[in-house]
This record gives structure tokens, C-alpha cells and sequence, in this order.
């Protein structure tokens, strides 16, 4: 072994991916690195991937492990099993490394002995290799502070001596293993980066990230799990505050959706966390109180405020005066508002929101997702186009709130009487979350949708 060049193991991972696998192979057997070996781990694949499997067997740098589907995990810790290297890395068999990724990588880690990953920027692609867009993160060195978005799990170079001290990939998750092994290493360990695409991942219809609401629940239970571990606990309340001072504004709260009305299906959402300390629900309305509070009784705390308040044009900052009067507020650290316009937001975001807020210290955390529509400025003679399709810079994200859910920490509240604070997180949010209610056909859509909806939480 090279005392320049330690040996870095690259594992490929396939299930049913014979389209692509030989081009996966070919990228690390062209790698610039002179000193590394690849596994192949095929995962009971059932198409004709054991065809090409069989063609680069008998090559000395590659070693092949056939097994019964066991999934991502369980294939990600057979690899950390064998691995001789002192670095590994993973390829999915779907995608490919640009040659000089793993030379490129290696330096990086070894000119920073402190840290127990690096990553690089990739491309983007489609099913027939041509390129979407470039995935550009920050620079990890100079211009990050706050470490709640994790590498990619593929691509990224780690230390097998961390991984294995972390007791390797944790095999009742199904997806997700980056961000697990992310929230390991940063509690510890500095990560870096190298803002080069050194990798092309694939976009097609397979993509296990596809399917958003299994990839939100999977994140939330490793944020429980490290948020447990940490030995934190929860102090929030959820404050549900109701607008409109008019009849028909106050009876849309009460407005029939599926079985129940509208306020029911976030007040319920609510109930069903054990993360929540207090249910506020604060309303100027004796209707919706009367049937509140025969409906939850003592589940539920209604607040009474000034219908002046609860105006379309009086912010939310107002109705936070009200909970400072309470004697139990002191027993609070902070505040999740939910918005009743969004009813079938995943009681997976409620948990996660106060996952993030301690496990990252953060002021505030909103439940946000990246609009990547097309935009315009006007330049005074006519609209310009501001929007660069190839380059998708992380510095240059816009991102949109959505899913009714703004959690507050209510010391910096205390100070600046802003609910946004200095240090803001925030969460992804599937497609049914995002579902907001403003209009009478936002309504007709939203009884369809309770009539399909099946339970998620």
C-alpha cells in the first residue's frame, strides 16, 4: 500500500439495475486513484444484472457478493464488513463517478485530518444520461454554520474506522442511511466538501426518493432517535389561532370535511404527538369555543381574545401577547403554530419541527420547499429572465412556506417580538402537507381528498 495513496474501498450497490450497472463498474474501474478495490454488491437482483456481474468477476480489483434482497442498509454494513480500505464510499448502480471523484476526495480528506467525511457538488441526470442540472452546495469550510442538510449518501468519502466506531449503518431504517450517519458524525466531527461535480446521479422513476411520504417518516424517526439519545425533551405547546371576525369566516373552521370539521383535523393532528405539552386554540368565537370544548374538554386549552385581533391584517406576533399572560408559559421553552388552511399535514412534521429546534438550536423552524418555477425581474424595458436551469447553486435556493407550521423559541421571541428568529431551519414537506385551503374550490378539492386520504401517521 501507498503511503500516499491508502486504499479506498468503492462499493456499488444494485438491485435490478442491469441498464446501468456496466456503466457504474466502468466509472470506478476508470478511476485517476491508483490504490482501490470495488465490491459489487448485487441485493437478489431478478433482471439480467448478473450478466454483466459475471463479465467483471474475475478482474483482481473487484470482489462480488451476491445475496437475497435485504435492502439499502443491510447492503451499505455488508460492505463496511468486508472493506479493507482505509476510506470508503459508496455508488449506487444507477449512477456514475466522474474519473477523478475518488483522487479528487482522497486529497481533500487527508489535507483535513479533523474531518470524518467530505462530499463533493454532482450532476444531475435522466434516465437517458443527459444532464438535468448541477447540484452545487456551499462551501462547507467557510460558509456553513448550520449543519441541518446533510450530504448525499452516495458519493461522499468517509473514514471506515468512524463508521465502524459508530456501530456502522443502523439496519431498522429502510432509506436514509446519509442522513443517520450525518447526524452520527456532526455531533463529534467537522465535515468538508469540494464544490466539483464528481458524480451524476440519476433522476428516473425508480429513484427510492420518489416516494416523499416514506422518506419523511423515515427522517423523522432517525431525528427522534438522535434526539432521544441526546437526552432532550420536549417543552412546546401547539397555539392553533383562528381568523376572521365575519359569520361565514368563522363558520369555515366549522365547515364539514369528511367526517369532521376543519379545525378537528389539525387539533387531532396535534393529539396524536407526544411531543406537545399544551393544545392552545385561541379564538374571539363563543360558536367554536361552545364546540371545542364539549368536544375535547380538558384536551384542549381555548383562549379568548379580542375579535379586533384575529383580523386578516394583525400578526400572529399579537396573539402571542396573549399566551404571556398565562401562568404555565414559564413551563415552555417554545411555541408550534399551526394554521387550520392545511389539514392534512403529516403529524411526522409536528414531531420533526421539535426534533430540529433542539437537536440544531435553532429560533425557528417553518416547514418550507424550493420553488423552482421559472421567475422574471422587470429591468424597466422588459422581464428578464433570472432563473439558470443547469446551475442549481444552494446559495441561490428559494424556498416557499408551506404546511401551516411555524415553531417559535420563545426567549429569542421575548427579546426581538419576532417569530422569526436569527437561526431558522426548516423541514420538507410531501405534496398532501403543502395542501392549503384559502377558496370554496380549495374546499370541493379537499373533500375529495379526505374521501381518498388514507391514514399516514
Amino acid at each position: 500500500m501507498s503511503k500516499h495513496q491508502p486504499l479506498v474501498t468503492l462499493y456499488i450497490v444494485n438491485y435490478n439495475y442491469c441498464r446501468y450497472l456496466e456503466k457504474a463498474i466502468k466509472s470506478a474501474l476508470n478511476q485517476t486513484y491508483d490504490n482501490l478495490e470495488i465490491l459489487i454488491i448485487d441485493d437478489g437482483s431478478t433482471d439480467k444484472s448478473h450478466l454483466i456481474i459475471d463479465e467483471y468477476e474475475q478482474n483482481k480489483l473487484i470482489r462480488v457478493f451476491r445475496g437475497k434482497n435485504e435492502g439499502l442498509i443491510a447492503c451499505c454494513n455488508k460492505a463496511l464488513q468486508n472493506a479493507n480500505g482505509e476510506f470508503i464510499i459508496r455508488l449506487d448502480a444507477d449512477d456514475y463517478f466522474a474519473k477523478d471523484a475518488i483522487q479528487l476526495l482522497v486529497k481533500k480528506i487527508l489535507d483535513n485530518p479533523s474531518v470524518g467525511l467530505v462530499f463533493p457538488d454532482y450532476w444531475e441526470i435522466n434516465e437517458h444520461d443527459s444532464i438535468i442540472k448541477r447540484v452545487r452546495r456551499f462551501d462547507f469550510d467557510k460558509d456553513v454554520s448550520l449543519l441541518n442538510l446533510p450530504a448525499h449518501g452516495a458519493g461522499t468519502l468517509f473514514k471506515k474506522k468512524l463508521l465502524i466506531s459508530l456501530g456502522g449503518y443502523d439496519e431498522s431504517f429502510t432509506r436514509q442511511d446519509g442522513y443517520d450517519m450525518w447526524l452520527k458524525i456532526i455531533r463529534n466531527h467537522k465535515v468538508t466538501n469540494i464544490n466539483k461535480p464528481l458524480f451524476f446521479y440519476r433522476q428516473h422513476s425508480n429513484n427510492l426518493t420518489k416516494d416523499k411520504v416514506k422518506l419523511l417518516k423515515t427522517r423523522n424517526k432517525i431525528l427522534e432517535k438522535h434526539f432521544v439519545k441526546a437526552g432532550f425533551s420536549s417543552s412546546t405547546a401547539a397555539l392553533i389561532p383562528i381568523r376572521g371576525n365575519s359569520d361565514s369566516e368563522i363558520n369555515f373552521s366549522l365547515a364539514p370535511l369528511g367526517e369532521k370539521k376543519l379545525i378537528q383535523w389539525t387539533i387531532d393532528n396535534a393529539l396524536r404527538s407526544k411531543y406537545l405539552k399544551y393544545i392552545f386554540v385561541m379564538s374571539s368565537s363563543k360558536k367554536i369555543k361552545g364546540f371545542l370544548e364539549g368536544l375535547y374538554q380538558d384536551k384542549i386549552f381555548f383562549i379568548n381574545r379580542d375579535i379586533s385581533d384575529e383580523l386578516m391584517n394583525t400578526s400572529i406576533d399579537t396573539s402571542l401577547g396573549y399566551l404571556e399572560k398565562l401562568d404555565f408559559i414559564d413551563d415552555l421553552d417554545s411555541l408550534l403554530i399551526l394554521n387550520q388552511e392545511y389539514p392534512f399535514r403529516g403529524q411526522f412534521l409536528i414531531d420533526s419541527s421539535i426534533f430540529n429546534y433542539k437537536l440544531f438550536g435553532l429560533d425557528t423552524v417553518i416547514v418550507a420547499e424550493q420553488d423552482n418555477s421559472v421567475f422574471f425581474k422587470h429591468n424597466g424595458h422588459t422581464l428578464v429572465k433570472t432563473t439558470k436551469e443547469k446551475l442549481k447553486v444552494e446559495r441561490n435556493y428559494i424556498f416557499k412556506q408551506v404546511g401551516g407550521l411555524t415553531l417559535v423559541d420563545l426567549k429569542q421571541f421575548a427579546k426581538s417580538r419576532n417569530i422569526l428568529g436569527k437561526k431558522i431551519g426548516h423541514l420538507e414537506a410531501d405534496q398532501l402537507s403543502s395542501f392549503r385551503i384559502s377558496t370554496d374550490l380549495d374546499m370541493e378539492m379537499a373533500e375529495m381528498l379526505a374521501e381518498n386520504k388514507h391514514e399516514r401517521d
